[in-house]
């Protein structure tokens, strides 16, 4: 995943560059997407997107009517798993490196598992 930070505003904007050799297309959404937080959401969460999840149903509690988790991966991380690893490190270097350099390490081990991180990595032109 790739961020900008936009000037004078202290956000930012994160977005996904996929590999690919034609123009590219930027989508940008309108304002229409905006009222589609007006009412009550149900989210949907695999994975190690339960516990984001939990955490986004715990800042925005008035807007969330259901959570559905799917192998949710909340029990405590061991030693040597991903999410362990991915934890132990500051966001910064994480997003700043440490994340390609996973998903390259790992590139000829677990392809598949690669391959579903790959499409957040910033390595040029992607695995």
């Amino acid at each position: 995943m790739k961020e900008y930070i936009v000037d004078n505003m202290n956000s930012k904007i994160r977005y996904h560059d996929l590999p690919g050799e034609d123009t590219p297309i930027l989508f940008i959404h309108g304002l229409g997407c905006a009222g589609s937080f007006d009412y009550p959401e149900i989210v949907f969460a695999h994975s190690l997107g339960g516990p984001v999840a939990l955490e986004l149903a715990n800042k925005c509690r008035e807007n969330i009517e259901t959570i559905i988790l799917s192998e949710a991966n909340l029990d405590k991380s061991s030693r040597g798993s991903s999410s362990y690893e991915f934890g132990t490190y500051k966001e910064e270097d994480f997003v700043n490196g440490i994340f390609d350099e996973v998903v390259n390490e790992n590139s000829s081990v677990n392809s598949m598992w690669v391959s579903t991180l790959s499409v957040c990595s910033s390595a040029e032109g992607g695995l």
